[in-house]
């Protein structure tokens, strides 16, 4: 405890994880928070899992028992482990007493574990909760996503809304503005708007610092010209 307060950090974990060897005792809950704070801090998402389900063992009270499954969500999100993320968010939902905030989170990443995991149905739903929270990023990757819901239900006109939206939300965001604008050309390709389609690939071809981005807006421009082409000789025919 002293080196925690003296910001020792390395040593203060090494004698949290000492205390916790030993087993259930008055100071395990206490050692546990702080050994799973302080391998959250230090994003060692493996030993913070480790620690969160120590916390999880011993909590006493309700609010150390949602930092425990809060710890667990957040940790095996960060490690790709996708389904048992959901799951703690699940938990975590299912407790009273959340905050605004810690509800966003859990809608969130259940949202994002969801979708990662070929569960896109499930997402967008989740997702359509969060195109209007005050925190903008958040709103803004959320209406990327319900953009394209709307996509692939053909509904472009709504589809193109809120994938402007989520460009005028993203701020800084390069990634999400940029995915954003693909998918708005998506729908000027599927309404044969081949004229802003291409224009607007080609910008992004050009301009995106991103090369995944930029070589996915090349691949999509040439498929645009070659389509535009094809169309073009069917009618003439």
């Amino acid at each position: 405890e002293a080196s925690y307060q003296l910001n020792d950090m390395k040593e203060a974990l090494a004698g949290y994880d000492v205390v916790l060897q030993k087993g259930w005792s008055d100071f395990a809950e206490r050692s546990a928070l702080k050994a799973a704070t302080i391998s959250a801090i230090n994003n060692d998402n493996t030993a913070a899992l480790k620690y969160y389900n120590m916390l999880r063992n011993y909590a006493m009270g309700k609010e150390n028992l949602q930092e425990a499954y809060t710890g667990m969500m957040r940790s095996t999100y960060h490690q790709k482990q996708y389904t048992d993320a959901a799951l703690y968010a699940d938990t975590l939902q299912s407790m009273q007493g959340l905050n605004e905030g810690q509800q966003t989170e859990l809608l969130y990443i259940k949202a994002k574990s969801l979708y990662e995991t070929g569960k896109q149905d499930e997402a967008y739903p989740l997702f359509a909760k969060l195109v209007n929270n005050k925190k903008s990023i958040i709103a803004a990757e959320a209406s990327y996503y319900v953009a394209e819901s709307l996509l692939k239900a053909g509904k472009l006109k709504e589809a193109e809304e809120q994938a402007n939206k989520a460009v005028k939300l993203a701020g800084g965001n390069d990634v999400l503005t940029v995915k954003s604008y693909l998918l708005i050309a998506d729908v000027l390709i599927k309404q044969d708007d081949y004229f802003n389609a291409k224009a607007l690939l080609q910008s992004i071809a050009k301009n995106a610092k991103v090369p995944a981005l930029k070589e996915e807006a090349t691949k999509k421009l040439e498929e645009a010209k070659a389509t535009e082409t094809k169309k073009g000789k069917l009618k003439q025919d």
